[in-house]
């Protein structure tokens, strides 16, 4: 099982190369934030560490694919940390022992997806439980339905943006858009993805919720869904 760091209360970073690979065999490639001091321009190619949407660390924890672990709270006690295990001053040798003490030690600082869902949404008052819970089963829907490797949308004026494939070799077709107020809305977003050279994708649930749970207890609840696409003809 892959383990996912959380950081700064609710980020999440991945530092290794080998739990980069494995994601990426899940569909989830994520956003590097990392510099190569050999580029010239580091905006162009970045390295580890990799930052996760908050909806690509649920949906992993969701499928059981990775745990999440309070990383602050871990390394204060990690047996690495320790200046008895520093050899040479760079080099930490583990044995067999205490790679598995520290196996213990990760799973004693887990946090379950409710937790890490509360920690988001303390940190972005614009998110209700029932906004969060929508749009994550959004995202589960896009993912598991269709095998879309999905990316953030804003760049393309969008919530989401999905791949047929690996973005390494495929280009985008679609933008995701959650809500839509009215009808001049639905113009403005279909324009712009036209003119992008994609399609506006639109998702909402299938069924009026009639739940009269209010908190994040309904994370675990499975929604339906349904979407529609819009391209507009003879523009772009």
């Amino acid at each position: 099982m892959i383990t996912l760091p959380v950081v700064n209360d609710h980020d999440v970073l991945v530092f290794r190369v080998e739990d980069v690979r494995a994601l990426r065999h899940h569909g989830v490639c994520a956003t590097f934030m990392g510099t190569l001091s050999h580029y010239q321009q580091q905006n162009v190619f970045m390295s580890v560490p990799m930052r996760l949407m908050i909806w690509e660390a649920l949906w992993l924890v969701h499928h059981q694919i990775a745990q999440l672990v309070d990383y602050k709270h871990y390394r204060t006690v990690h047996p690495s940390t320790q200046p008895s295990k520093i050899d040479n001053g760079s080099m930490v040798v583990i044995d067999d022992d205490e790679a598995e003490s520290d196996k213990e030690l990760l799973e004693q600082h887990t946090i379950n997806a409710q937790q890490l869902a509360q920690r988001f949404i303390n940190a972005h008052p614009q998110y209700t439980p029932q906004r969060f819970i929508t749009e994550f089963w959004n995202y589960v829907h896009l993912k598991d339905q269709y095998q879309f490797y999905i990316s953030p949308g804003l760049k393309f004026g969008g919530d989401l943006v999905c791949y047929p494939g690996d973005p390494l070799k495929y280009h985008s077709y679609a933008v995701v858009r959650y809500a839509v107020a009215n009808l001049m809305d639905l113009v403005v977003a279909g324009r712009l993805a036209t003119s992008v050279k994609k399609t506006i994708l639109l998702i909402d649930d299938a069924e009026e919720d009639t739940s009269t749970e209010n908190g994040l207890e309904q994370l675990s609840k499975p929604r339906a869904k349904r979407t529609f696409s819009i391209e507009w003809a003879g523009f772009g």
